[in-house]
């Protein structure tokens, strides 16, 4: 899978714990407790020994307390008129010159040692349940902020035999400052960045804060953060893997107990009532042979219908946008999906469509015409939209005057998105858009979350999954 560099550098920079610059607390919220743990409450710090690339040193002195290295500077005046006088002791034979570096080189400190990085061990580190440090109880479930400006859910507790703490848990940031432009900037609003792990050592922490996990996926106009407008609310879940970015709405199950929301009732409130396995009724999924030697001689006519049953009885709608001659209607076929609509501006490809698939309802029209169908005809289950996608391939190299018509039908996949309210919608795309026009992607996959929708994207090798073609694709698949 090709690789998406979705941000660089890393999102956190943990500052070093012995820096003395004093916190700077510009929250957005007041929901918060100051916890102070300023490195300056701890005057041994000074005496640790720091391991940086594999090598042992001892703090700087002049980064520790750099004011006591500029009191022993010393000031050579320049514009003094009086010139120095020679003194004869200042000068040294070449004997005597050999000998004084060698004292100097006899009684320098040696360098120590490079200690291999495999052979550097850390301390077991144990889970504890809770642990109270200067009368303050941390616990799982408790939410803090960091000096670096991101946020932590305390999911478990650790020591080591130093009796050195770590947090580890949920690590979050602000959408704000998320560099990705795909997040929607909303004020107290988080991110939790799933692929950051690492345990968190105690003095990072900056103070208390308050934190909710909610599975509403409306960022605007949530009942809940209207209540609590100052608290942080945490909706959005970032997962980088393989090459593959995905934007993911926080599950019922990751959400908090109060917060919580049923996927049905999220569904209901989004599509209106539903048909388990698909809104059509399959008229291929029964068989007409009735079985008459089955092991039971009892036949219950009253019997309810078991759930695979039901999946043989039902299909999944499916609508293609952009269709051209129907090869993605093609696959949907393939996968048990019933072609429901497709539509396409070239003439020629919905005359090809319609010898392909006679019982789908393929029009001749461009996105803006075809949406304004009825509600009910475009309700589908599944929908695909390729729009064309020229102005952003690397292969353009000639300006055309259809450029800015066919630049604009991307963004025109969140109005059919809106419209058909599918389950889950498709997007196949050129690789250019990540390579070259990254900003059109970012503001396509902003769309989607803003409806409601969680996305994933990545760039797919096309013959690795049966195509004769050796190109790279861009393909986005969004769910809600």
């Amino acid at each position: 899978m090709g690789s998406i560099q979705a941000r660089e550098p890393s999102i956190f920079e943990i500052p070093d714990p012995r820096s003395k610059t004093p916190a700077i607390y510009d929250s957005d919220t007041d929901s918060s407790v100051t916890v102070d743990h300023e490195p300056d409450r701890f005057p041994h710090i000074d005496d640790i020994e720091i391991i940086s690339d594999g090598r042992y040193r001892n703090p700087t002195p002049f980064l520790l307390d750099s004011n006591a290295a500029a009191n022993q500077r010393e000031i050579v005046d320049l514009t003094d008129p009086e010139p120095q006088a020679f003194n004869e002791n200042d000068y040294r034979t070449d004997e005597e010159f050999e000998l004084l570096l060698q004292t100097w080189l006899l009684h320098s400190p040696r360098p120590r040692a490079t200690v291999p990085p495999e052979e550097i061990h850390e301390a077991p580190r144990h889970l504890v349940q809770e642990l109270c440090i200067d009368g303050i109880l941390y616990k799982s479930g408790q939410s803090l902020e960091l000096h670096d400006g991101s946020f932590l859910r305390i999911c478990t507790i650790l020591t080591d035999d130093r009796n050195a703490v770590y947090f580890s848990g949920r690590r979050l940031i602000r959408t704000r400052n998320h560099a990705g432009t795909y997040i929607p900037k909303e004020r107290n609003e988080l991110v939790w960045i799933a692929n950051e792990t690492q345990p968190i050592p105690f003095l990072q922490a900056k103070r208390f804060v308050s934190i909710n996990f909610t599975s509403s996926c409306q960022i605007s106009g949530d009942q809940h953060k209207l209540i609590k407008p100052n608290d942080l609310w945490c909706r959005l879940k970032e997962t980088l893997e393989g090459g593959e970015v995905s934007i993911e709405y926080v599950s019922s199950a990751e959400a908090d107990e109060r917060y919580k929301i049923a996927p049905a009732l999220l569904r209901r409130q989004w599509r209106g009532e539903t048909e388990a396995f698909g809104d059509k009724e399959s008229h291929t999924g029964r068989s007409s042979v009735i079985v008459l030697d089955e092991a039971d001689s009892v036949v219950d006519l009253n019997r309810p219908e078991s759930i695979e049953e039901r999946k043989r009885r039902r299909q999944y709608t499916f609508g293609d946008g952009f269709c051209g001659a129907g090869g993605v209607s093609h696959g949907a076929r393939q996968a048990g999906l019933y072609n429901k609509w497709a539509f396409d501006k070239s003439e020629q490809a919905t005359i090809t469509y319609r010898l392909n698939f006679e019982d789908a309802d393929c029009e001749l029209s461009d996105i803006t015409d075809f949406l304004t169908n009825d509600d009910a005809f475009l309700r589908v289950d599944v929908s695909h939209g390729s729009p064309p996608c020229q102005p952003f391939s690397s292969a353009h190299t000639v300006n055309s005057v259809h450029d800015d018509a066919n630049s604009a039908c991307i963004f025109s996949c969140s109005n059919l998105i809106r419209q058909s309210k599918p389950r889950v919608h498709t997007m196949e795309e050129t690789r250019g858009l990540v390579e070259r026009h990254r900003a059109t992607l970012y503001r396509v996959v902003n769309d989607f979350l803003e409806i409601g929708y969680s996305v994933r994207w990545g760039v797919l090798k096309a013959m690795e999954y049966g195509v004769p073609q050796i190109r790279k694709r861009l393909i986005i698949i969004a769910s809600g």
